[in-house]
């Protein structure tokens, strides 16, 4: 990728395409306060120019983000934290923790210090953390311009907030998550530049278990709501836990039932077999008890009775 003016970004065609009617770099100062706006209506521009639909792919973690249209140009594709490392491209990126939350990545049990004592190798410790953003070449949307982070950008909250606020959303700060801010932006940056987003899909977003997940998934679902209900198409893989039940509630209760049972009874054999098999280890462990005190009680035996340190011959022919 081309090199990066710590003030100002030209066009990068591999980040957010110029204008094919432009003969001059449209120059942007991610300085600004206003750079999230100015970067907004570039893309747009560039999409009405080339007559090209605004399609969107958001990326997370899960297994599901290798189903990304990465290798289809006419996606932008936007990717969160760490996970540049892992995915082939992107076009902006989000990390909107703290820096110091970026620096210990609470979730990944990770710092620097960690990593190093972990044996963790330098090269991909220089792609972590405010390391790894600040070697990226496309615009980084963060709680506040990094001067660390060349391309970083200033996410607008507060103008994000005050235009849902003013919408009337009883959830318009519903955001307990990153995809979250994700999809709320991209709503807010297809309104305020007069043309919504076609196409939201959502990769590598599964939260399927866990106390962290069950606690944020109400809000990627809240706001995936609010993008259908603007008129935005949006795809999840079937993989993704987001916005599905496995049964309709009242309608379904025996099918509910029945599956239920056959749960149950999966995790009572399941309990069943693990108590059997604990048996047996208790009896393995007992049996091993009993060989190391015949091996003790041996090895006293020629102590006692192979006059003290003289060795016993071997037994006769």
């Amino acid at each position: 990728m081309n090199a990066v003016n710590p003030e100002t970004v030209v066009n990068n065609p591999e980040t957010i395409p110029e204008p094919a009617s432009q003969t001059t770099a449209n120059v942007i100062t991610l300085s600004s306060p206003d750079a999230w706006l100015d970067l907004a209506r570039q893309y747009d521009q560039f999409c009405q120019t080339n007559n090209r639909e605004k399609k969107l792919a958001i990326v997370g973690f899960a297994p599901t983000r290798d189903l990304a249209p990465y290798y289809d140009e006419t996606w932008d594709i936007w990717g969160l934290n760490d996970l540049h490392n892992q995915i082939p491209r992107y076009s902006r990126w989000f990390d909107i923790h703290t820096v110091e939350n970026i620096e210990t990545d609470v979730v990944a049990d990770r710092t620097t210090a960690m990593a190093r004592k972990c044996q963790v190798n330098e090269a991909a410790i220089e792609k972590m953390g405010i390391s790894g953003l600040s070697k990226l070449n496309c615009p980084v949307y963060m709680q506040e311009r990094n001067e660390k982070v060349p391309w970083s950008v200033r996410y607008p909250l507060t103008e994000m907030l005050a235009f849902w606020e003013k919408r009337g959303l009883t959830g318009s700060r519903y955001l307990t998550n990153s995809i979250s801010y994700m999809v709320a932006y991209a709503l807010f940056e297809g309104a305020v530049t007069g043309h919504q987003w076609t196409q939201i899909n959502i990769y590598g977003v599964d939260m399927a278990v866990g106390d962290e997940y069950i606690a944020q998934r109400p809000s990627c679902e809240y706001w995936i709501g609010i993008a259908e209900g603007m008129g935005v198409k949006v795809f999840i893989p079937n993989a993704s836990d987001l916005c599905k039940t496995t049964f309709l509630y009242a309608w379904e209760v025996s099918r509910q039932k029945a599956y239920e049972d056959k749960l149950n009874q999966i995790q009572k054999d399941a309990m069943t077999r693990l108590s059997a098999l604990s048996q047996q280890q208790a009896e393995i462990a007992r049996l091993i008890n009993h060989a190391e005190a015949h091996i003790g009680i041996v090895g006293d035996m020629k102590k006692v009775w192979s006059n003290l340190d003289t060795k016993v011959g071997p037994p006769p022919a």
